[in-house]
């Protein structure tokens, strides 16, 4: 989802039902979501899983920052943009 600009949300497994889905792995197969913001992840998130309650972490998020063949994946100007993501990240963490 990252790499695609969007925003992605995979359930722990059992959490969604399967009902009508046709499995390739019956023994890992779960339900992802994929939306364009995070506002539209938490309504599909609220309406398809009946237990959904959002919670709210007083913890610093930790981003992860791939390492090694999947870097070497990318498109150059892809490369750069995240790069300067991560640099203007670095600069934030850097000034509190």
């Amino acid at each position: 989802a990252s790499f695609c600009g969007v925003v992605g949300f995979k359930p722990s497994y059992g959490r969604v039902p399967l009902d009508g889905v046709i499995f390739l792995s019956p023994s890992i197969d779960t339900i992802g979501f994929f939306s364009q913001t995070v506002e539209s992840m938490e309504f599909a998130c609220s309406n398809l899983i009946s237990d959904w309650t959002p919670s709210v972490s007083s913890q610093k998020p930790v981003l992860g920052i791939p390492n090694g063949v999947y870097m070497t994946l990318m498109f150059d100007e892809v490369r750069r943009a995240f790069e300067e993501i991560v640099n203007a990240l670095d600069d934030i963490k850097s000034r509190k």
